[in-house]
Formats: C-alpha cells, sequence, structure tokens
C-alpha cells in the first residue's frame, strides 16, 4: 500500500482525471470491520500522483473502540461535534454506532496529511 502504483495504473488514472486538472488520487481500503462493541474500524489510505504514481502519502491503521486511547479520543471528537437538540451529552454513542465512529476514524486519519 506504500510502493509506487503501476505503470498501467497511472495511465488510466491520468487518462480519467486529466481532463479534471486532478494532481493526485486518493485511494481508500477499508482492512477491518466490525458493527459490533467494541467496533473496529481498519483503513489503508494513499495519496498518489497521477501523473507518475508517487505516494505523497499513505496511512494505515486500524481503530478499535477496545482500545482506551481510541474510545476516549472518539469520544472527545463527538463532543466537539455538539448536536443539533440542545446541550446533552451524547458522545458515548459513538461507540456503540458504526456510521459516527466511521466518522471520528475518517477525522483522525485525515488529520496527519501534511498541510500544502
Amino acid at each position: 500500500s506504500v510502493e509506487k502504483l503501476p505503470t498501467v495504473l497511472i495511465d488510466k488514472l491520468f487518462n480519467i482525471y486529466n481532463p479534471y486538472g486532478a494532481d493526485a488520487v486518493l485511494l481508500i481500503d477499508v482492512t477491518a470491520y466490525s458493527p459490533y462493541t467494541p467496533l473496529t474500524l481498519g483503513v489503508r489510505t494513499k495519496l498518489a500522483r497521477v501523473t507518475d504514481g508517487d505516494i505523497l502519502w499513505a496511512a494505515d491503521n486500524v481503530f478499535s473502540a477496545s482500545d482506551i486511547s481510541v474510545a476516549n479520543a472518539a469520544r472527545k471528537h463527538a463532543a466537539a461535534l455538539g448536536t443539533d437538540r440542545g446541550s446533552t451529552d451524547l458522545n458515548h454513542t459513538i461507540l456503540q454506532n458504526p456510521q459516527r465512529f466511521a466518522g471520528y476514524v475518517a477525522s483522525a486519519t485525515f488529520s496527519t496529511l501534511p498541510s500544502r
């Protein structure tokens, strides 16, 4: 997942995305998933330059709500989002809701992208 993209794939990506002026393509694989408590979601991501296939950024992580640091970070993420129903504290539900947990995983993963 961190090696340069194959030439055949680079050619296809360049032909598909060049008309849009894309500089890179983001590839994401789900490597682990458990929708039951404790929630688990693994993602492998890489950002590859369209012209030559060089990997600009890559991440490969498994987030499990059974890990106390992951659970606390997910709760903190949920608390920062707030709610449209007032000040009710529902941050514990992120550890029981696969969709909300996936939102945390995406936020945590993509926060490692380097700034331009």
